[in-house]
C-alpha cells in the first residue's frame, strides 16, 4: 500500500489551481441540459481538516487557500472557489478544506452522478463520511484505474462522463500510465472530458503528448485528443483531454479561458 496522505498538502497553491479549474469546468458543463457523471481516479478523503496535525505540520495551505480567503477582486473562477471553501467554514476562518469530490458534489446537479474511487483504508473511510450528505455518489474502495475503467466502461445511459486522473505519482509508471489511460478513455467514449493532474518537471519527464504518452508536447490533429494545460516545470498541471471531430466544437477553448484566467491569479508557478 503506498503511503501518500494528502492532508500534508490539502489547500496549498497547486489545490487553489486544480480545484478552482475543476469548479469552473463543471460550472460550464451544467449549464447543458444531458446529465454528467464525474468519475475521480484517486478521491483521497474529500474534505480536509487544516487544524489537524498534517494540515498544521506543513503548514502549505497558508500559501495557497490562506494566502487568498480575504482577498477582494478576484478573477471570477477564483472568487467562485473561494466562495465554496467558505461556505464550508460559514464564511469564518478556514478550518475545513473541500477536496475535489466535494467540490465536485457541490457544483453537480441531482441528475448527475459521482463515481469515485479510493485505494487507501483510511482515506477512503473519510471519503464515505464526506460523501454521505450527497445520494449521487458512489465511494468505492478499489484501485482509481480499475474503477474508472468499469465506469467508462458502463456509462449511465445519455450521460457525459467527466473524469479527473490524480494518482500521487509514488510510482514512476504513473508518469507513463496516467496519459496513456486517458487517451484508452477517449477512444473507449469519444465524447468524455478527460482532466489529468499531472507532474510538469524541468527535466521535460513531466510532459505529455498528443498520442497519450509522455513525452515532449506536440501538436495534434483534428480527431485525435487535444491537450492543455499551464504552469511552469517544478509545479503541477491540470490537463484536458478529448477528441475534437469536424461537427464537435471542442471544449479546449473554454478550458483554456479558464486556465489562463486562474493561472495569472495564482502563485502556483
Amino acid at each position: 500500500m503506498l503511503s501518500y496522505q494528502h492532508g500534508f498538502h490539502a489547500g496549498n497553491p497547486a489545490d487553489v489551481h486544480k480545484h478552482a479549474f475543476v469548479l469552473a469546468l463543471l460550472s460550464l458543463l451544467i449549464k447543458k441540459a444531458r446529465p454528467l457523471t464525474y468519475v475521480e481516479s484517486h478521491a483521497g478523503r474529500g474534505r480536509y481538516d487544516l487544524t489537524g496535525a498534517q494540515a498544521q505540520k506543513t503548514g502549505e495551505w497558508q500559501a495557497g487557500i490562506g494566502a487568498l480567503y480575504d482577498q477582494s477582486g478576484l478573477p471570477t473562477p477564483l472568487s467562485r472557489y473561494r466562495d465554496v471553501v467558505a461556505r464550508w467554514n460559514r464564511g469564518e476562518a478556514i478550518e475545513q478544506y473541500p477536496g475535489s469530490p466535494c467540490i465536485a458534489a457541490g457544483a453537480l446537479r441531482r441528475r448527475d452522478r459521482l463515481q469515485l474511487f479510493e485505494a487507501h483504508g483510511q482515506e477512503f473511510e473519510a471519503l464515505e463520511a464526506a460523501m454521505a450528505p450527497y445520494r449521487q455518489a458512489s465511494v468505492q474502495r478499489q484501485d482509481g484505474y480499475d474503477g474508472m475503467l468499469e465506469a467508462f466502461s458502463n456509462p449511465a445511459p445519455h450521460h457525459r462522463l467527466v473524469g479527473l486522473i490524480d494518482p500521487s505519482y509514488e510510482l514512476k509508471e504513473d508518469f507513463e500510465r496516467a496519459p496513456a489511460f486517458a487517451r484508452r478513455l477517449i477512444e473507449m467514449v469519444p465524447d468524455a472530458l478527460i482532466m489529468v493532474w499531472y507532474p510538469v518537471l524541468s527535466s521535460g519527464a513531466g510532459e505529455i503528448d498528443a498520442s497519450g504518452g509522455a513525452g515532449t508536447a506536440s501538436s495534434a490533429s483534428a480527431r485525435t485528443p487535444r491537450v492543455t494545460g499551464w504552469l511552469g516545470p517544478g509545479s503541477h498541471s491540470l490537463v484536458t483531454l478529448r477528441t475534437c471531430g469536424a461537427r464537435s466544437r471542442c471544449s479546449i477553448v473554454a478550458c483554456r479561458r479558464i486556465s489562463r484566467r486562474v493561472g495569472r491569479a495564482t502563485s502556483c508557478r
